[in-house]
């Protein structure tokens, strides 16, 4: 069970981590979505072949571990990008066998 802050300097303590976290939740927020804006303008074939790149740096045992993580992030929107593009291809190829 944690304890509960029993002073002023630990409430101050604990409210500046919180928000810390809330700087560090807002930085990651904004990054998403430069990211998103950025890769959104990509086709399938390109997203791909960035994944692909992304993952053969990823397995390079002298990346840092701050750049791993930005690397995950990055390759997880390329990766997202890659499905919501084949399912609007799906959606497309579905409409068009309706219609015969």
């Amino acid at each position: 069970m944690s304890k509960l802050p029993k002073n002023s300097n630990q409430i101050d303590s604990v409210q500046k981590d919180s928000k810390s976290v809330d700087d560090k939740n807002s930085s990651n927020s904004e990054l998403i979505n430069t990211l998103r804006e950025k890769i959104s303008k990509l086709s399938y074939e390109e997203s791909l072949e960035k994944l692909e790149i992304l993952l053969d740096q990823m397995k390079s045992e002298r990346m840092p571990i701050n750049e791993l993580k930005q690397s995950f992030l990055e390759g997880s929107l390329y990766l997202e990008h890659c499905e919501n593009l084949l399912d609007k291809v799906e959606q497309e190829v579905f409409h068009i066998e309706l219609e015969k």
